[in-house]
């Protein structure tokens, strides 16, 4: 052995006697602890629906969402549960339901028929055009919507058949004495309802509940409406319990409007500032991470003007006919997103997007291209983590 080679080794000899501290040991990976799906507003035009009913009975954009359904039975790994936010049917028929039923048996069908059945628990909730009815005829005009009493038993009844609902018969949300504040006439206890997975805290809702408080524009009662004080009730018991570390909060429609707004929001006017009072309660629990919504037909992500620490996402994009007003870099896209929730508590965002066919073809026909999968883009940090 040479001098060097010598020196060295009583280097090392010293250095283990007087006790200098051993290389710095890489910091664990902070691994995925539960991962979801989310997309909402899939259905086409009333219009549209007209042409091709036959061929589509369900009303909603085939190409995209078997696409989609592709696209997330192939994810790996394999999220755990896919919340569908409303809008999977056109509907809005100012009938007894039975056209909203036919449109969801045929969803139920695209659904089994698809590579996600059995692969996760599908969450669905409804949106206004599950819940909601035009009084003229024509659909697709910017007419008042107003509650279709005859749609919760149909959306109830649907659930139960179909399988779907997995964790709405938890039935632990609000009916129409209790809370009293919110002025409900029906039992919304399978439509508006939370549940837990692992420390994982989860609330969905119904945003266009029926309520008793009639709306003097349309003399019907208030379209957008949610039960605020049982979802009150409900965070504050999340909050306390020292079991659970985050809360996520569904619904159709949006708290906070989009910029390029084109749709209607949580109700928010007069006497009635629900949007405003949900921004305030998720402000002032600090475990609230994200409402995760739709309606709009865009994709965004933001914190809420009104409760920074909490971020709205809107998935609106899953195939109904974009907002004629949203422009985003490179295109605009259909697809569906993904919440990853780390153990260390840390909250991702992950948008799955394919491009948007390009004219003359329509956006719910897959010739003479069919719908590319989509591409995950870099994901987006909604929550670091404590």
């Amino acid at each position: 052995m040479n001098r060097i080679g010598t020196g060295l080794i009583i280097l090392l000899g010293l250095a283990l006697v007087i006790g200098m501290p051993p290389a710095t040991e890489a910091a664990p990976a902070d691994e995925v602890k539960l991962s979801f799906v989310f997309m909402g507003c899939n259905r086409i035009q009333h219009s549209d629906w007209k042409k091709i009913k036959k061929d589509d009975p369900s009303s909603a954009n085939l190409p995209q969402i078997k696409q989609s359904f592709k696209d997330i039975a192939a994810m790996k790994p394999a999220p755990s549960y896919f919340f569908f936010v409303g809008d999977l049917v056109v509907n809005l028929e100012d009938d007894d339901g039975s056209i909203l039923k036919k449109q969801l048996e045929a969803w139920t069908d695209l659904f089994h028929d698809s590579p996600v059945k059995g692969k996760l628990t599908l969450v669905p909730l409804p949106g206004n055009h599950e819940m909601l009815r035009k009084l003229k005829d024509d659909k697709d005009a910017d007419e008042p919507e107003v509650p279709n009493k005859h749609c919760d038993s149909v959306w109830l009844k649907w659930l139960k058949k179909s399988g779907f609902d997995t964790v709405a018969r938890v039935a632990n949300g609000p009916t129409a004495d209790h809370p009293k504040e919110d002025h409900l006439v029906d039992d919304q206890s399978e439509l508006t309802y939370s549940f837990n997975i692992k420390d994982i805290h989860f609330i969905v809702i119904n945003t266009d509940t029926i309520s008793s408080v009639i709306d003097p524009k349309t003399k019907h009662p208030y379209a957008g409406w949610v039960p605020y004080h049982w979802i009150e009730k409900d965070i504050k018991a999340a909050q306390e319990d020292s079991k659970i570390s985050a809360i996520f909060l569904f619904g159709h429609k949006p708290i906070m409007d989009h910029p390029k707004k084109e749709e209607d929001s949580i109700l928010n006017e007069g006497d009635y500032k629900l949007g405003d009072k949900l921004q305030s309660l998720f402000q002032s629990h600090s475990k609230v991470r994200a409402y995760l919504c739709a309606h709009e037909h865009v994709w965004d992500s933001a914190p809420l003007a009104k409760a920074p620490k909490v971020y709205q996402v809107i998935a609106g994009n899953a195939g109904s006919q974009l907002n004629s007003k949203w422009n985003p870099p490179g295109g605009t896209y259909f697809g569906f997103s993904e919440i990853k929730i780390y153990e260390q508590g840390k909250v991702g965002l992950i948008n799955h997007a394919r491009p948007t066919p390009k004219r003359p073809q329509l956006y719910f026909e897959d010739h003479p291209q069919a719908p590319m999968p989509a591409t995950p883009r870099p994901e987006e940090i909604l929550f670091a983590g404590s």
